[in-house]
């Protein structure tokens, strides 16, 4: 005879067999005992949590010789064929192979058939979501009054997509994910029939990776089974699995805490020749140091922790080797970057960078040290005839450095839009509804960012946007028609005028969590943007030009050209020092020169926030 998985032997035949769907098996056993049973029912769940084994179960109750009883007896010949998938009165349908109208129509002329063996001929029809409209439309009135000896039961994993006229003449089962404590239950008792040696933190690993559905864990049992002849061991489950054991992990949460930088990638080294999955590893380190997290923060919390029960110990003492804000703070890291591996191409090289980003947290000594302590400032280089800031190592890692101290205020500075104060009349209305503001420096904040000027703070973010390129670059050009008018709390408040609306709700709806992630890496604290809407009068920028005069940035994120400041002509010479910036808007309007593109160009730049390039007056180089 051929062997017969373990998840198909230890399918529940009864329903004082079904684990963890206590509320459905007592619905369904009343509705029988008081001859409640009605006419269609819909499971839904995720996938092995019993929805097609409970319908089984019910079409043996119902037929059953001695019933229609709460429980089948399992010993008469209707009992036993449903059991073995051999009686003509239980009818199972694939929907994702059979969902077309023809399939339905030919369920529906069999509808009005009698009974072969019992006394009700019950449809299950699994995935009943994957049905067409047609197929649907063609069900409904069969659906909606059956014959008195026909019961539907619809089992799907995505009820959502089920048109409400299908669902509102169905009685509705919601099948919850099993708990681990239940899933490690059951998966003891089989271990103990079928002779195998298991040990509990083995099945506790087992459960936990099944994730709630049973018949995944139990299959999981069977290929452990065949891999291990001796027994299961949790390193054994780890090596089946392609998961990092949990000795991996601990060395890699101590290294992330103490901010051993050479250790950490020597464990992710370690972890690619094993051949692991990167994306695994963090979602495992993710895992395991949220278990910390809530060791150092509830103590003796063991009820809420993934860990197995003998390792509860171990971490206890790593938990408290570290303050318990670090744990939430390389938790809360490690959340963020699994967006940014899950979809790259290179998940090592994401990882790394991800896990260096968390060291340099901790032995950067500026991260923590005020501004007034930096030793001295960057040696300058030049890029298109303007100083720039030579990067360092942790400002390409993404690690928060100390800021230099703000140069003072030159005149022109003093006249560019959000680089000072507010006039009274401003500042009152921004008491009145937001509370005050100061817009010359940044408020009091853990990050070295703090003693930055707000101005500065907000040419860094425009740079940051602009270089990663893509969606931060459209967040980027929204952002520039704003005017800086403070920090209140950890909310960084930028103006628009009536004029930018549209480039507001850009930001506030779809760039918002770009521009906040560039405000938290230049400050070294979370920080989120807040756009205020602002009158024609406060929007106006101080000494600007009329309109059709005025420079780049009316909305006052940029100077502008003000009174006596640069030409056209020296703008896009990028004598305004924005060489970087003012080097592409150049190359841009050089490609389109002589093709027709001028004026276009020129429309682009002026909405976006870019540079007024006067192309037929001034040759720019």
């Amino acid at each position: 005879m051929e062997y017969v998985s373990l998840y198909r032997r230890w399918r529940p035949q009864k329903f004082a067999e079904v684990v963890g769907q206590r509320h459905v098996v007592l619905t369904l056993q009343r509705a029988i005992a008081q001859g409640r049973v009605g006419h269609a029912y819909l499971f839904a769940g995720p996938r092995g949590t019993g929805k097609t084994t409970v319908a089984r179960i019910l079409a043996k109750a119902l037929n059953c010789r001695q019933g229609p009883a709460p429980e089948p007896c399992l010993r008469c010949d209707v009992c036993q064929a449903i059991a073995a998938g051999s009686c003509l009165d239980v009818i199972e349908m694939d929907a994702a192979s059979n969902r077309g109208v023809d399939e339905v129509r030919h369920l529906r002329e069999n509808v009005g058939l009698a009974p072969a063996q019992g006394r009700t001929r019950v449809y299950i029809i699994d995935e009943v979501h994957m049905l067409t409209t047609e197929a649907f439309n063609a069900l409904l009135k069969t659906l909606e009054e059956p014959p008195p000896h026909v019961l539907f039961v619809l089992a799907t994993t995505e009820p959502h997509r089920l048109p409400l006229t299908i669902t509102s003449r169905c009685q509705r089962f919601e099948f919850r994910r099993l708990d681990t404590r239940e899933m490690v239950a059951r998966l003891k008792e089989v271990a103990a029939r079928e002779g195998i040696p298991a040990s509990d933190d083995a099945l506790g690993a087992v459960a936990r990776y099944a994730e709630g559905s049973l018949r995944d864990a139990i299959s999981l049992l069977d290929q452990l089974t065949a891999y291990s002849a001796e027994g299961i061991t949790q390193e054994t489950v780890w090596a089946v699995l392609g998961r990092a054991p949990l000795e991996m992990l601990s060395e890699l949460g101590r290294a992330l805490a103490g901010g051993d930088a050479v250790q950490v990638l020597s464990l992710i080294d370690e972890a690619s020749a094993r051949g692991l999955d990167m994306r695994q590893v963090l979602r495992d380190l993710a895992a395991y140091l949220r278990d910390l997290s809530v060791l150092a923060t509830c103590g003796d919390g063991a009820s809420l922790l993934y860990l197995p029960p003998g390792e509860v110990a171990r971490a206890r003492g790593e938990a408290g080797q570290f303050p318990v804000e670090r744990w939430w703070e390389l938790a809360t890291g490690l959340a963020r970057a699994e967006g940014e591996v899950r979809w790259t191409s290179q998940p090592r090289l994401a990882l790394e960078l991800a896990l260096l980003r968390l060291v340099a947290d901790r032995v950067c000594p500026s991260a923590t040290a005020p501004a007034a302590q930096t030793t001295g400032p960057a040696t300058p280089t030049t890029v298109s005839g303007t100083p720039t800031a030579t990067p360092t190592v942790a400002a390409v890692t993404g690690a928060p450095v100390a800021a230099p101290s703000a140069p003072a205020a030159s005149p022109e500075a003093e006249r560019r839009p959000g680089a000072g104060a507010l006039s009274s009349t401003d500042a009152d209305e921004r008491r009145a509804g937001a509370g005050a503001l100061d817009s010359t420096r940044i408020g009091p904040g853990p990050g070295p960012g703090a003693a930055l000027p707000a101005e500065a703070v907000w040419q860094k973010v425009l740079a940051a946007l602009n270089r990663a390129g893509g969606r931060s670059r459209l967040a980027g050009a929204c952002l520039r028609e704003g005017r800086v008018l403070g920090l209140q709390g950890r909310q960084f408040l930028v103006g628009f005028g009536p004029q930018f609306t549209y480039h507001r709700e850009q930001l506030e709806h779809q760039h918002r969590q770009l521009v906040d992630r560039a405000l938290a890496d230049v400050l070294g604290y979370e920080c989120r943007l807040v756009c205020r809407e602002l009158s024609e009068e406060q929007a106006r920028p101080t000494g600007a030009r009329e309109p059709g005069e005025a420079g780049p940035g009316t909305g006052g994120g940029h100077a502008g050209v003000a009174e006596g400041g640069p030409g056209a002509a020296e703008v896009a010479r990028g004598k305004d020092g924005r060489g970087t910036e003012i080097a592409a808007a150049r190359d841009v309007a050089a490609s389109a020169r002589g093709s027709g593109l001028d004026e276009v160009v020129q429309r682009a730049w002026r909405e976006w926030g870019g540079y007024i390039l006067d192309l037929e007056r001034e040759d720019a180089p």
